[in-house]
């Protein structure tokens, strides 16, 4: 049954993928998006590629994968900004026909070389590192970049590292788990960050679910992150559409946190572009409603925020037509 369902998945390309951004945390900036393959076929996508795996039919399955991905990631307008990042098995980079099926992948669309990040998967083991590394350094010469993922986990090792001298490294979820509370991890991820300053690596965590880990992240320097917390994987559609910065709205539920507790004049411009000037006087997150001490007429406004443009006083504003 399970080697049927994988025959019509590779016949028929019975296979989807969803999107998950990955920010620069300093800047708020979406830098790139992670390809996630799924099926309705199987409950797991580690399901599909390990039977894939058994049954020989890896490398097919992963060329489907890729060539999807990486036409869908082209049908976004203006791309040429981000990074595409797509998982590949050590066995398959090792495999003498992939480089020049990658390039025809890249040939046939509008992403260059400098846009693909190869992310090296950690659950297979590298059975000849040389022989990889000496893929992966044709792969960088034609302009590919290449990472290995869940470093901290798995296969991914420090020698691992260093031999294949990726230009990214991305750390495990283990390492965000519990991050502002350990101070290990937090010793720890600040050496590796040493190490890539000093060789030019760029470090990614992944499995930022909050804004605790990602205000630590950041008080670390880490330049880049990727969780929940900054986007959940999704269609390729949402990501055409203009969606709101979770980092920005965090910020701005700070700053009106900050306005109520130091009682800060401010002004309101709402949608029907009508002006209330007063002071903040509690603020509902969950509900997404304001009240509002007036100065005109003395008197308590309860004001929703989607009925909101932008909020200022003498020293901050805040527009919230982009936080919808």
């Amino acid at each position: 049954m399970s080697v049927s369902k994988l025959e019509t998945l590779i016949k028929n390309n019975d296979f989807y993928h969803l999107y998950q951004p990955i920010y620069d945390i300093q800047r708020w900036e979406i830098i790139g998006v992670e390809v996630l393959f799924r099926s309705d076929l199987f409950v797991s996508p580690v399901e599909v590629f390990e039977l894939a795996k058994e049954e020989g039919k890896l490398i097919d399955l992963e060329k489907l994968s890729i060539s999807k991905g990486i036409t869908g990631f082209s049908n976004l307008s203006d791309n040429d900004h981000l990074h595409l990042y797509i998982n590949v098995f050590p066995s398959t980079i090792s495999n003498p026909l992939f480089r020049e099926f990658l390039n025809q992948q890249v040939k046939q669309s509008n992403v260059k070389q400098q846009q693909i990040v190869i992310e090296i998967i950690e659950s297979e083991a590298i059975r000849d590192l040389l022989e990889l590394k000496s893929h992966i350094r044709r792969l960088k010469n034609d302009g590919f970049i290449t990472a290995i993922d869940d470093v901290g986990k798995g296969a991914s090792t420090l020698q691992t590292i260093m031999e294949l001298e990726p230009q990214i490294i991305k750390m495990d979820h283990y390492f965000s788990e519990e991050l502002p509370y350990s101070t290990l991890k937090q010793r720890m991820l600040e050496s590796l960050l040493g190490y890539c300053r000093q060789t030019d690596t760029k470090m990614i965590l992944e499995g930022i679910e909050s804004i605790k880990i990602l205000e630590v992240a950041k008080s670390l320097g880490i330049q880049e992150g990727q969780g929940f917390y900054l986007g959940v994987p999704n269609t390729l559609e949402t990501f055409l559409a203009d969606q709101p910065n979770p980092c920005e709205i965090e910020q701005f539920n700070q700053q009106i946190k900050s306005w109520v507790q130091n009682k800060v004049p401010v002004k309101l411009k709402l949608s029907d572009d009508q002006l209330v000037s007063g002071t903040i006087i509690l603020f509902d997150k969950r509900s997404q409603r304001i009240m509002v001490y007036t100065n005109d007429d003395e008197k308590i406004e309860h004001i929703e925020l989607k009925h909101v443009k932008n909020i200022s006083s003498e020293k901050s504003y805040m527009s919230i037509d982009n936080l919808r």
